[in-house]
């Protein structure tokens, strides 16, 4: 009979936590957690990032974007994704001639799809809640844009 009762504080406090001091996540310890995905290189990134490594950003995310405002980081992280994604791929296709944009292009699906599998929670949530792009759309089209611009077009 008490399993039927409706649980009125359940969210109630709430808040994002830091998984080594149970301290609140800033944004600012969000985004330092997330500029390495896209400021290294794919090789750098699949040697750095082991199974505890990709834990401890999923749980980021997980506990950045799960908790009610004011505490939610859903929106500063999209933002932060479409910012990297846009330097990256700018970085990525910067003075390459046109055969050597599809090497390029596998190593940044490569970062878009390790991205996109951290960010689930956010993809999955936040995203449909909001009818944004998926994060996979982003990423793509951040690509094929920075390839348009660097082309003239």
């Amino acid at each position: 009979r008490h399993r039927l009762r409706p649980r009125k504080h359940f969210f109630k406090g709430k808040v994002a936590v830091n998984d080594v001091n149970d301290t609140p996540i800033s944004c600012e310890d969000l985004l330092n957690a997330f500029r390495p995905l896209f400021r290294d290189s794919v090789a750098a990134l699949r040697l750095r990032i082991d199974a505890s490594e990709y834990s401890r950003l999923f749980f980021c995310v997980y506990n950045a974007c799960s908790p009610k405002p004011p505490a939610n980081h859903s929106d500063t992280l999209y933002r932060v994704i479409i910012q990297e994604f846009a330097v990256a791929a700018a970085a990525s296709i910067s003075d390459l001639e046109l055969d050597a944009i599809s090497p390029a292009w596998q190593e940044f699906v490569l970062r878009i799809r390790f991205v996109e599998q951290v960010c689930k929670y956010l993809d999955r949530f936040f995203v449909k809640w909001q009818s944004l792009p998926c994060i996979r759309e982003v990423g793509t089209s951040t690509f094929v844009r920075a390839v348009g611009c660097s082309r003239g077009h």
